[in-house]
């Protein structure tokens, strides 16, 4: 199964390397660098996943998951969230809704396989 990935991250290296390693596992991947531009992006594609960066230059990542939660009409992807530092109120706010956490710096295969597995776990392949 191939997986629609959203990452959001204003850390080009970091987002082109973690794209490259999700295309090399014969995902589809999209990126953006902002807030407002993920939830452009929701609101015109669907994304099984989203991989977020907290702190944006336009705000954090938990507003992200906060908007596509309230948005009824659309079909809620997985969240997962990577930071240097996850603050207390962001952990307590968005917890139930993300798949993952990944700690900055991660080994980004790593994630790769996380988020493969959480989708395995749920559908049973992949």
């Amino acid at each position: 199964m191939q997986l629609d990935i959203l990452i959001v991250d204003d850390e080009p290296l970091l987002a082109s390397l973690l794209k490259e390693m999700f295309q090399r596992s014969g995902h589809e991947v999209h990126i953006v660098d902002n807030v407002a531009s993920a939830l452009t992006s929701l609101q015109q594609f669907s994304f099984d996943g989203v991989i977020c960066d907290v702190n944006l230059p336009d705000g954090r990542g938990d507003m992200i998951i906060e908007s596509s939660i309230k948005n009824t009409n659309t079909v809620h992807p997985k969240f997962y969230l990577m930071s240097g530092y996850f603050p207390d109120d962001i952990l307590e706010t968005v917890k139930e809704n993300v798949t993952a956490f990944f700690k900055k710096p991660s080994d980004l295969s790593k994630i790769v396989s996380e988020v493969e597995k959480s989708f395995v776990d749920e559908l049973g392949c992949l």
